[in-house]
């Protein structure tokens, strides 16, 4: 079963323009849509290369968003759900997460770097992370958190074959300390092409 909504956002008693020069308070998608598209907009203004890359941005959304649980439809403790999906937007987090999210130009499958999805995600406490790379490159693979805080470098410039590749991230950062449960971004930057990935670390 498909699991809906993916987001929520502000949509009760939102204070709205309205014909004949006024304000009012309305309620429905036609004030939440406009909160999450104003978002994109904030979204690639703080990075232009997420342009275009829905699927990056609804990842940055979902992953920065703020968990909210409900018992209308399921296990009250369970996110994403089926009353608000991943949770609330947080602009702040989102604006974060775009900074570090993709750093060069939208990566199309094929090119000379793509992440694969890690396996198990979500995990704990290690995961693989798979990726190809379309011809030899220098890669530079790192972990992020959702606010954008670099948590650990996995690989930085070792030059590795083209073809499929794997490397284990056991869940703890720089300093050896286990990472807190919740979501984080894996960047992976061969030669110039960035390819992102999200993951969720589970307790």
């Amino acid at each position: 079963m498909r699991m809906k909504p993916d987001i929520s956002a502000p949509g009760v008693a939102v204070r709205s323009c309205y014909p004949g020069d006024r304000y009012v308070y309305m309620s429905g998608t036609s004030m939440a849509g406009p909160h999450v598209a104003g978002l994109v907009a904030l979204m690639v203004s703080a990075n232009p290369a997420l342009a275009g890359n829905v699927d990056i941005i609804e990842e940055i959304i979902e992953g920065s968003a703020s968990p909210m649980q409900s018992d209308q439809c399921g296990d009250v403790t369970a996110v994403p759900n089926n009353v608000f999906g991943y949770g609330g937007i947080n602009a702040a987090a989102a604006f974060s997460s775009s900074l570090v999210g993709i750093q060069g130009p939208p990566v199309p499958r094929g090119a000379r770097a793509r992440l694969l999805p890690n396996v198990p995600n979500p995990f704990n406490p290690r995961t693989t992370i798979c990726f190809e790379l379309g011809s030899p490159a220098a890669i530079d693979l790192r972990i992020f958190d959702v606010s954008g805080g670099l948590v650990r470098v996995l690989a930085e410039g070792p030059v590795m074959a083209a073809g499929g590749h794997e490397i284990v991230w056991d869940g703890c950062d720089g300093s050896g300390r286990v990472a807190a449960a919740g979501v984080y971004f894996c960047r992976l930057d061969a030669g110039g092409s960035v390819s992102t990935l999200r993951m969720a670390l589970v307790k």
